[in-house]
């Protein structure tokens, strides 16, 4: 209740974003999602997910993968999926295997909670022509809040961000505010 449809909107928008670029994806092998509801992107781009897509999805919450999993079961066709609920830097795949990875926010969650850059972890799982799809609450001169209050030290401001990128070795192919 407390949540302003703004945010609700702007978490939508985001994720149909995510999804349309997944879908621009050529023939993905492997698709990673990270997120902080694991399934939100999914659930966006399942249509159109091509039958021969292994679809992987990283949560540190087993009941809430369980539920989704029960949910895929019940009413969507498509069978593969990896459910992992381990933390992002125990994550048990090879590098270079993964086509797509889909963040929903997790970058800024993990930073702030021990200084770890998702991106750059997460560099190395892509294959040669991978791709890094990412979102993240960015609090520019726009931002309703003070900035102070909301990122007090300065992370995930649009620069900030788009450094870490680039320290990730990840060329930006498009970027939207």
């Amino acid at each position: 209740k407390s949540t302003s449809h703004t945010y609700i909107n702007y978490i939508y928008q985001t994720i149909a974003i995510l999804a349309k670029h997944l879908e621009a994806v050529d023939e993905p092998a492997y698709i990673l999602e990270l997120s902080n509801c694991s399934g939100m992107i999914l659930m966006q781009y399942i249509n159109t997910l091509s039958k021969n897509t292994t679809y992987i999805l990283v949560d540190h919450d087993l009941d809430r993968l369980m539920c989704l999993k029960r949910n895929l079961e019940r009413h969507h066709d498509h069978k593969r999926f990896m459910f992992l609920a381990t933390d992002f830097t125990l994550l048990p795949l090879a590098n270079g295997t993964i086509d797509a990875i889909a963040d929903f926010g997790m970058s800024r969650k993990l930073y702030k909670e021990n200084k770890t850059l998702l991106p750059t972890m997460m560099a190395e799982l892509l294959n040669d022509n991978g791709s890094f799809m990412a979102s993240s609450v960015y609090f520019g001169d726009n931002s309703k809040g003070r900035r102070d209050t909301m990122d007090p030290k300065g992370y995930y401001t649009k620069r900030w961000l788009l450094e870490q990128l680039d320290k990730a070795t990840l060329r930006i192919i498009q970027e939207t505010s």
